[in-house]
């Protein structure tokens, strides 16, 4: 026969986590505006993700007790002075990993989704910049969106053409939306905060911080003067269906005139993948970009 006073505590318990998870989400609340809509984040990635994955812990528990429980917010972007497109496909942001562990329960997740496959990996260099999807209809430009909430994002493209990116390409799809990453290189980042030092401005914290800020500046002459690059990474939406794996997407990308890593690799299982991501660790200095 069940204690009344197991009972009890067991409730308390459970209402003692449901007020820490909804003050975790204030808190990542704060950290996402700081981020997304003010570019000056005060908590390095790491930390931030933290704070996400004790969150998303905390959720998994409490729904199992809770009918409805808040989910987990997804950043948004958004600029109240900027128009707003809606994606033809979902903007996901990305999910992350810092332990080998967790990426063979990644594959393993796989492989009992689909059973009767081979699966390999792609390994390529994940850039700190602010992503951007591109809508070409008919092999032509038509707009520049950023991710905002993932559904629906700002519309940059005055901003983006001032980056040096192809205005038509060879692809003959009615609609093919390209993403990619919008960053600063460091060499570029470092002039700009030594200029500013010189002129006793605060030097800005991180390149990231600066790519976000000059994508969302209404005066897309100054955007011009920072010297914005993109590389692309992946293909969203695309009216004709195209590709079966990630490597056809970069050599594609790179045919039709867009910047694409500069270095990746094909593991044919996750243990080849893992050896990769540490190779990229080891020469991630050498890149041009953070």
């Amino acid at each position: 026969m069940n204690n009344p006073d197991d009972d009890i505590l067991n409730t308390n318990k459970i209402r003692t986590l449901k007020r820490k998870y909804e003050s975790l989400l204030d808190e990542i609340s704060i950290h996402d505006r700081l981020y997304y809509k003010e570019s000056n984040p005060k908590i390095s990635d790491f930390e931030y993700d933290c704070l996400k994955a004790e969150a998303q812990r905390l959720h998994d528990i409490l729904e199992n007790f809770y009918s409805s429980i808040q989910d987990t917010a997804i950043g948004d972007d958004h600029a109240e002075k900027f128009s707003q497109v809606k994606h033809f496909s979902p903007m996901l942001s990305l999910s992350n990993t810092y332990s080998n562990d967790e990426l063979v329960q990644f594959a393993n997740r796989i492989k009992t989704a689909l059973p009767n496959y081979e699966i390999s990996y792609v390994v390529e260099p994940k850039i700190d910049g602010v992503a951007v999807n591109l809508i070409y209809q008919h092999g032509k430009f038509y707009k520049a969106i950023t991710r905002g909430n993932g559904t629906v994002g700002d519309d940059v493209s005055k901003n983006v053409q001032t980056i040096d990116i192809p205005l038509s390409i060879p692809d003959t799809s009615e609609v093919i939306e390209i993403r990619g990453e919008i960053y600063i290189d460091k060499q570029v980042f470092l002039e700009i905060n030594k200029l500013r030092e010189e002129n006793g401005e605060e030097a800005f914290a991180n390149p990231r911080n600066l790519a976000s800020g000059t994508l969302k500046t209404l005066d897309h002459h100054e955007v011009a003067q920072r010297k914005l690059k993109l590389i692309t990474y992946a293909i969203g939406y695309c009216s004709d269906e195209k590709f079966a794996l990630q490597s056809e997407v970069l050599e594609y990308l790179k045919s039709i005139g867009f910047q694409s890593q500069e270095k990746y690799w094909r593991a044919k299982n996750i243990s080849e993948a893992w050896d990769y991501i540490r190779r990229l660790n080891n020469i991630r200095e050498n890149f041009s970009y953070w």
